[in-house]
């Protein structure tokens, strides 16, 4: 049995250990689409989260697949002192303001809580574990997700939680941090 996995790397790990306890003031993405009724927001193929001290933790989906064509991916995270794929500003080292198409989604929340959900698969002969699914917990009792789209390497993200128990509801839980 051929066996895929996509888990956090511990570069990863560190990031969301030392987010713990900082503000997050708004998550920006080149584009956000929504679907009527859905409660799943479509980014795009990354969105970057402004922290505060002027640093960004950026979201990715690096969607993979199988050599039978079944599909897996992994939440990728790196921290980055300016947001990815966006146009800015820069002053003194730090970007002072977003320029052309933005889409903002404010926050101004402190992260309590980090949560990886992990996923299991197996199809005939092969298996798949893949971190599927990164929910974080804020100080104001709001929980932010991100996962998958359905269109490959595109990253889709809920705070609406029974659309984030439905997200979950097959996945378990490889890594917390607190």
């Amino acid at each position: 049995m051929d066996r895929y996995t996509a888990v956090l790397n511990n570069s990863e790990k560190a990031i969301f250990k030392q987010m713990i306890g900082k503000t997050v003031n708004c998550i920006v993405s080149p584009s956000i689409t929504v679907e009527l009724g859905e409660n799943l927001y479509t980014l795009d193929v990354s969105a970057s989260m402004e922290m505060e001290e002027s640093k960004y933790i950026v979201f990715s989906n690096l969607w993979q697949e199988t050599t039978y064509g079944e599909a897996y991916w992994k939440i990728a995270v790196k921290e980055q002192n300016v947001p990815d794929r966006m146009k800015y500003k820069v002053e003194e080292g730090k970007v002072i303001a977003y320029t052309g198409n933005i889409n903002m989604i404010s926050v101004f929340s402190k992260i309590e809580r980090i949560v990886v959900y992990r996923a299991d698969k197996v199809y005939e002969e092969e298996q798949l574990c893949f971190d599927a699914a990164v929910v974080i917990q804020t100080d104001k009792g709001q929980d932010i997700c991100f996962t998958s789209s359905t269109i490959p390497t595109v990253l889709a993200l809920t705070w609406e939680k029974e659309k984030l128990k439905t997200i979950i509801r097959d996945f378990h839980i490889s890594h917390e941090f607190r």
